[in-house]
């Protein structure tokens, strides 16, 4: 998890070279749910996606290619 306290964007980097999307998906998920209901009290997240597919989240890449997936906390 890659936030400062309280704050309300966050990254999640994914450091499990070949797990399936999916599986890395829950890792990050589970990473930001948690973070976001320490600080806003709300489980709902704003992934980084493309507009009109918020289920497509889109992940950057750190310098030794490890995924990083954003979002954002949408407090109460």
């Amino acid at each position: 998890m890659i936030a400062d306290r309280g704050a309300e964007e966050f990254s999640v980097v994914v450091e499990a070279p070949g797990v399936p999307l999916e599986a890395s998906r829950e890792t990050v998920r589970f990473y930001g749910t948690r973070h976001c209901l320490r600080y806003f009290g709300s489980s709902r997240i704003a992934w980084d996606a493309p507009a009109g597919n918020p289920a497509a989240w889109t992940a950057t890449a750190t310098e030794a290619g490890l995924p990083v997936y954003s979002g954002r906390c949408i407090g109460r």
